[in-house]
């Protein structure tokens, strides 16, 4: 009988443990696809043979997009959609 009520007294601390150990919150820039994006990124163009940097940023007006600055180097600003 005792190990009987052993054995649930177990079993209910292992669940109890499992439970709040899989309630763990997450990050939410993991959740964004777009945050691996953002920063100053070095560009190589081997077609026009030109190097230069375009900072890529998010667009305040929509979540889904970015903001891309000096675009193939023409100084001017560019939306990709993410």
């Amino acid at each position: 009988m005792k190990t009987l009520r052993l054995f649930k007294a177990i079993t209910v601390f292992i669940t109890v443990v499992l439970t709040f150990n899989s309630c763990v919150p997450t990050d939410d820039n993991e959740l964004n696809p777009i945050t691996k994006f953002i920063g100053t990124w070095s560009v190589n163009d081997q077609a026009a043979r030109l190097n230069y940097e375009v900072t890529i940023d998010y667009n305040p007006l929509n979540s889904a997009e970015v903001l891309l600055k000096n675009f193939a180097d023409l100084g001017n600003s560019a939306v990709g959609l993410v």
